[in-house]
């Protein structure tokens, strides 16, 4: 059984969809924001602008393109940068928003672009009169993901502290304290944060910072104390509003902790091609179903002909 982690999802330009074969072999395992950018910029196809150019060819999985942030990442220039923070203003392009930031993330890791995404994240008339929804909270906060590639320590400290509850809750503060918030969120308004900490987790993972991972695998260790054996998380609708916000982010840490894993298995490059691999699912399972105390649970409670008991 495969719990938690989105799914593949793959972005429209125009009415263009465009799949990259993206050979692993041609990378390496040098973390991304260590890897110098080619000389000269990314060759432009002709009436496109650069981040155009390197939009439409893109793989996306989660919300993160990740063929295309590589190539940024190996064909950076000025303009590149540039135009996706351009993008990232443009609210014609807000379905793109999240792509664009992590394409940004692994472009260029300069203090000025971290504090760019912060401010990205936190903007105000993006959650103003309820307009933050479901989907842009997710566009906002994968850039902390993205930020894993930076190699670049004020983006590791960023991470880190949004790790921490309190430090999750101090990046969303404007969000959750807005009396127009989205009626999904403002349901469960601790769910923002747990997301923030969620993406952050996958960062830390992304940025193979020892001391990051550590701290996921503490909070994994003391959600899994707390939710192995307690039968009421297996039903998800009759969990309160603090356990469910624990149920989510006992996914997020299981879905980090299986990314080392397979980081560590396949190396870097391997890992990333794989993620756009239509046998992913099935692969990243065998990691991180072995950390996943609820897959038990939900198998003992089924009735005997294999379907799940009705209420």
């Amino acid at each position: 059984m495969f719990r938690g982690y989105p799914g593949l999802r793959i972005v429209k330009f125009g009415l263009i969809m465009v799949v990259i074969n993206m050979h692993a072999s041609a990378l390496n395992d040098q973390p991304l924001g260590q890897q110098p950018p080619a000389e000269g910029g990314a060759e432009l196809n002709q009436g496109q602008t650069a981040v155009e150019n390197i939009a439409s060819e893109v793989v996306t999985y989660h919300g993160f393109s990740y063929a295309a942030a590589l190539r940024a990442k190996s064909e950076t220039s000025p303009r590149v940068v540039e135009d996706l923070k351009k993008a990232l203003q443009d609210r014609e392009e807000i379905k793109n928003w999240g792509d664009y930031a992590k394409l940004l993330a692994v472009a260029d890791n300069r203090d000025e672009t971290i504090e760019y995404l912060l401010t990205y994240i936190r903007r105000q008339e993006d959650w103003n009169a309820g307009k933050l929804s479901p989907l842009l909270v997710a566009f906002k906060l994968n850039a902390l993901e993205a930020m894993g590639f930076m190699s670049n320590p004020k983006a590791l400290e960023v991470i880190r502290e949004s790790l921490t509850p309190e430090g999750a809750r101090v990046l969303v503060s404007a969000w959750i304290n807005d009396p127009n918030l989205h009626w999904h969120w403002a349901r469960n308004r601790l769910g923002i944060v747990t997301y923030a900490q969620q993406c952050a987790a996958r960062g830390l993972v992304l940025a193979r910072d020892p001391a990051g991972t550590a701290a996921v695998e503490a909070i994994y260790r003391e959600l899994d104390r707390e939710i192995r054996g307690n039968e009421t998380y297996v039903d998800a609708s009759a969990l309160s509003a603090e356990m469910d916000a624990k149920s989510r982010l006992y996914s997020g840490v299981i879905t980090a902790l299986a990314m080392r894993d397979m980081i560590a298995d396949l190396g870097m490059a391997e890992y990333l091609h794989a993620e756009v691999d239509g046998n992913f699912f099935n692969t990243f399972g065998k990691y991180s179903d072995k950390y996943d105390a609820l897959i038990p649970m939900m198998e003992a409670v089924r009735s005997p002909d294999g379907q799940s008991p009705q209420n």
